[in-house]
């Protein structure tokens, strides 16, 4: 149960990872360390060695021009010599000198008996020249760990012999642990801070991700009013804002479908409410018989109303499920169209005193698009104009823009502001909430939108109030 929330989890995570790090790290400053005290102490013993083995080149450099062993120089060497020995002394290492004639090995002077680092056939590489250098574990050649170094002895570019070191490893422990100890207490300083950081953010980030998972259960208990107060910009800060703006969206649309139904109720209400009248008066005898063809004419009407509804609310369920594939793309002209459609509404621009006007680039725009969605989409958009306009002109134009061909619906009717044009588009939207005579669904734009989605296009508006408003789409040119 203790891992089952993200913090938890992350928090453990994080403090594995953190502590295998710092035990990969110590233990790897350990052998560092350990390695570089080795180091330093190696290369004190092979400096004094060398200095060691340039005294006895010298004393024996000596013996040979002078002829014999007990001349003052001779003495001042070998008074050297004994010296560089007794420095190692101070060094805590132990020390012996041989002379090398022919494979005979013979002691020349000592600081201690450690002959038997000559029983190991490593150290006795330095009669072939080399510096060597060789970590003796306790039990091996002495009874505690050391240090052993053999330094050649060359004169006149001949092996003379060697001067043999080792220093106790007990020192260089002592130095390496105390070592150690500033770096585990460094290590569990930083360990700890890591420890008080890793559990902040990771408490308040678990805390942030639960906040979001508070509010989508109250949304989805249909709380839309729910929103995220959290102004980060990073990850989840992003995630608060899109869910906010999730939020705003549904509850945008609930207030729409509501509407909607406040709407569909009155558009249903109306027209049912009038043709029960109608044909109750019919039936109980109320209206002549003079007068039964002009209410059966008032009937049609609006069940015709009431289809065109249902229609169009059909169309908007359906519209959504439609993909490129069951497109039925044709070629076909869209000016030849433009014109079809505009002679639908001649009486009610007759009837209106509108005049229309038209403006092609071209005598004929052939584009490739399902005609029957784009007839849907040019009837809606001219019953718009006609609607909005109680005087002046509407006008449909085509032009070629690039492969493309624009098409326009403008009029010179009552316009809209920026908030109306931002929301035209949107589902139920109606711009006029007062339900008079421009009254309608609120659906025929956004069936508009979707059409031309399902092509790839867009419709874009340009609307000043009291001026009219232009509605342009663009499809592809065959």
């Amino acid at each position: 149960m203790m891992f089952k929330s993200i913090f938890s989890k992350q928090l453990v995570a994080y403090l594995v990872s953190i502590l295998a790090a710092f035990v990969v790290l110590a233990v790897g400053l350990s052998y560092m360390l350990q390695d570089f005290f080795v180091s330093q102490a190696a290369d004190t013993l092979v400096r004094q060695g060398q200095r060691v083995a340039e005294s006895y080149a010298h004393m024996e450099g000596l013996s040979w021009q002078a002829g014999h062993r007990f001349g003052m120089l001779w003495n001042q060497a070998w008074a050297q010599l004994e010296n560089d020995m007794r420095t190692l002394e101070t060094l805590g290492a132990s020390a012996f000198v041989v002379a090398y004639f022919d494979g005979y090995l013979e002691g020349v002077i000592s600081t201690g008996d450690i002959r038997q680092i000559l029983l190991d056939e490593e150290m006795l590489r330095v009669f072939d020249g080399e510096i060597v250098i060789l970590p003796v574990a306790a039990g091996e050649l002495f009874d505690i760990p050391m240090l052993a170094v053999g330094y050649p002895i060359i004169v006149g570019n001949e092996l003379w012999g060697a001067i043999f070191m080792n220093s106790p490893m007990d020192d260089i422990a002592a130095a390496s642990a105390a070592a150690m100890q500033l770096v585990w207490l460094s290590l569990l300083l930083a360990l700890v801070v890591s420890l008080v950081l890793v559990f902040v953010t990771s408490r308040n980030m678990s805390r942030r991700i639960t906040a979001v998972g508070r509010a989508a259960k109250e949304i989805a208990k249909g709380g839309t009013g729910k929103r995220i107060e959290d102004t980060a910009k990073d990850e989840i800060g992003q995630l608060a804002q899109s869910f906010n703006h999730m939020a705003q969206s549904l509850d945008d649309t609930e207030n729409m479908r509501r509407e909607f139904i406040a709407n569909i109720s009155h558009d249903l209400r109306s027209p049912l409410t009038s043709m029960q009248g109608f044909l109750s008066a019919m039936l109980d005898g109320t209206v002549d018989e003079a007068d039964r063809e002009k209410y059966l004419e008032i009937v049609l009407t609006e069940t015709r109303r009431l289809s065109t509804l249902a229609n169009d609310i059909l169309v908007l369920t359906k519209i959504q499920d439609v993909d490129s594939s069951e497109m039925q793309i044709t070629e076909f002209d869209i000016n030849e169209l433009l014109r079809q459609s505009v002679i639908l509404f001649e009486p009610q621009i007759t009837t209106g005193g509108l005049s229309i006007s038209v403006d092609f680039s071209h005598e004929r725009a052939i584009v490739n698009a399902d005609k029957e969605k784009i007839s849907r989409i040019v009837y809606n958009l001219i019953e718009n104009a006609v609607k909005f306009t109680n005087t002046g002109e509407i006008r449909l134009s085509t032009q070629q823009k690039n492969s493309k061909i624009q098409v326009e619906i403008a009029d010179t009717g009552i316009g809209m502001d920026e908030a109306v044009q931002n929301k035209i588009f949107d589902r139920f939207y109606k711009a006029d909430v007062s339900r008079g005579q421009h009254s309608g669904s609120g659906l025929g734009l956004s069936i508009v939108k979707d059409m031309l989605a399902a092509h790839g296009e867009q419709i874009g508006v340009e609307s000043t109030p009291g001026k009219g408003s232009v509605f342009s789409f663009t499809l592809p040119q065959a």
